[in-house]
């Protein structure tokens, strides 16, 4: 026989539920969907959900106020980050992170000409590896002129990719251009 309190309280199966990363308590119901609103609703929360019947699915009806998490968005405007490696007791070490503002031609030679700068020697790199980004490769061809380019092998198959997708959408396009469109012959 099981013990007094292992028993889990009935009432609160069936009035609570948790959606991510939640726990909702029911509000009201009806024949055609469930209103559930925050646990911490009495503390201010107006997050509520809704489970409709006729789709049985959930959906956010207010968001939480009760959080303290930073939600990003899936996009954002990020800054690129160049670090500059050398090859010391056998392990890449950083020497230089440079914060870049701005991706074309310019930004990256300044950023790539403040490492011999700072250093105060002529580097004579046998190889540099990069993104296969043709601003960033004709700055350190321009700087290093002796230097040995390697494109990323994951960046290049994505331009190619890319750029076999336009050609196919453009190809698409002309194909399927109204015939009022279409040369006369």
């Amino acid at each position: 026989m099981p013990s007094i309190g292992t028993r889990p309280n009935r009432r609160e199966e069936r009035t609570t539920c948790y959606y991510r990363g939640y726990k909702h308590t029911k509000a009201w119901g009806s024949s055609r969907k469930i209103v559930y609103r925050c646990s911490q609703f009495r503390k201010g929360c107006r997050g509520t959900i809704e489970y409709t019947i006729a789709t049985m699915g959930y959906s956010s009806v207010r968001p939480h106020t009760c959080s303290n998490a930073v939600v990003a968005s899936g996009v954002i405007d990020a800054l690129e980050v160049m670090m500059v490696h050398d090859l010391a007791s056998g392990v890449f070490v950083p020497v230089y992170y440079v914060l870049g503002t701005a991706r074309d031609e310019s930004a990256y030679w300044n950023m790539i000409h403040f490492v011999p700068q700072g250093t105060d020697r002529q580097l004579q790199p046998a190889e540099i590896i990069c993104d296969s980004e043709d601003a960033l490769q004709n700055a350190i061809q321009t700087q290093f002129p002796n230097t040995i380019v390697v494109g990323c092998l994951f960046h290049m198959k994505q331009a190619y990719t890319n750029s076999q997708y336009a050609a196919l959408n453009f190809s698409l396009f002309v194909l399927l251009r109204p015939f009022w469109l279409r040369p006369s012959s």
